[in-house]
């Protein structure tokens, strides 16, 4: 991400740390690996799951 800039000629600000979901660079890294493109509500959704944010018995609160 901190080549983003450079690589897309356009300004880029990368924000460190949230308070609801904790996914380091290595994390998001892994999970971008060898994907064609980077929607990050499929990276939301999974951490979701992952640690159990906003889940209920394995899927999403309300349904969705």
């Amino acid at each position: 991400m901190d080549s983003w800039d450079a690589e897309l000629n356009a300004p880029v600000e990368v924000l460190r740390g949230d308070s609801l979901i904790f996914a380091s660079g290595g994390r998001f890294a892994e999970w971008a690996k060898g994907r064609k493109t980077w929607a990050m509500e499929h990276f939301y959704r999974e951490m979701r799951e992952e640690q159990e944010i906003l889940m209920s018995d394995g899927k999403p609160e309300g349904g969705r």
